[in-house]
């Protein structure tokens, strides 16, 4: 395993992907990622907690995406 990838989470820069609810953040973080990392839904409140991703963004070095639940939510589960 290269060593970056062992870069402890505190030391990773964290890029929070935030907005609306259904949005497309998710798709976004999928998107960015090449993989399935958060489930897509055309339900608002999918996303209740926040869903990371570690990875080596080129140019970069060592990041953590993180995918938000959506502000402005309101379904009863967003109620909650």
């Amino acid at each position: 395993m290269n060593v970056k990838n062992k870069t402890p989470e505190p030391q990773r820069l964290h890029i929070v992907i935030t907005g609306a609810a259904n949005s497309g953040k998710s798709s976004l973080l999928n998107a960015l990622t090449g993989q399935h990392t958060s489930v897509v839904s055309s339900t608002k409140g999918t996303t209740t907690d926040p869903v990371k991703k570690p990875m080596e963004l080129h140019g970069t070095g060592p990041v953590i995406f993180v995918d938000t639940a959506g502000f402005g939510d309101s379904t009863e589960l967003g109620a909650l």
